[in-house]
């Protein structure tokens, strides 16, 4: 009775037992679709991980789980498309919208993984400047405003430690600030300095999301004793983006 409350069905049963079985056969509906191998659905993410384990390469897996994603919204389309053709217009539009939205999730992984092995390998090390113009910790702010700022005109400097070790980054403001008897060191953020600063083995797509190289318009290259070894900055990424 629970089954034929949940088709609809002709039978003398309570509103809750009706209820219940509906909504435990959609649940059921949902799992088994859920399970599908296409990504992006569970089914397919799991898919990707047994691709991703027999070939050993996570793009590759990526792209196999999206074809079979795009194989199966296809399939979902054409059925709906049959549907709609048998008179049932209402779940064959409905078919069909959701084979739409599954071949886009699944085409957008596949572009996705497309683009993340073009610019798999480059490094921030790659991209930056090994020679960048940093400020010396104890650089008195006065003498740091004429031999830097005034002189470069830009509107922060790296600081360093006399081993080169990166301590923070000081910007035009904090220097108006400072007293003058104050060295570069003391005027700057320090709490601020591991925000910028990054490894050389930084992948480029780890760069690309990097929020505070969006808001400093440049990170910091470090090597394993946390010294400054190169400046990477947004327009050199955006170069290598556009080169790949």
């Amino acid at each position: 009775p629970a089954l034929d409350s949940a088709r609809v069905s002709d039978v003398q049963v309570s509103a809750g037992v009706a209820l219940l079985a509906w909504l435990s056969s959609i649940n059921v509906f949902l799992l088994v679709f859920n399970l599908v191998p296409a990504f992006p659905l569970d089914g397919g993410r799991i898919a990707r991980a047994v691709a991703w384990r027999v070939t050993g390469d996570k793009h590759r897996g990526t792209r196999i789980a999206g074809r079979m994603g795009q194989a199966f919204a296809y399939l979902l389309i054409a059925f709906g498309i049959a549907v709609a053709l048998r008179g049932d217009t209402f779940n064959g539009l409905w078919f069909g919208v959701l084979g739409w939205f599954l071949g886009q999730g699944a085409r957008g992984a596949v572009a996705a993984s497309e683009f993340s092995e073009s610019i798999d390998g480059v490094t921030a090390a790659d991209l930056m400047d090994a020679q960048p113009v940093s400020l010396p910790a104890l650089t008195p702010v006065a003498r740091a405003r004429e031999e830097f700022f005034l002189r470069y005109g830009w509107p922060w400097f790296p600081v360093v430690e006399a081993d080169g070790r990166f301590v923070g980054i000081l910007d035009e403001g904090r220097l108006d600030g400072a007293a003058e008897s104050a060295t570069a060191g003391e005027a700057l953020d320090a709490a601020q300095g591991g925000t910028f600063a990054v490894p050389g083995g930084t992948s480029l797509e780890v760069l690309l999301g990097s929020e505070p190289l969006g808001r400093l318009g440049a990170l910091m290259v470090v090597d394993g004793h946390e010294r400054l070894i190169g400046v990477v900055t947004a327009e050199q990424v955006r170069r290598a983006l556009a080169a790949r």
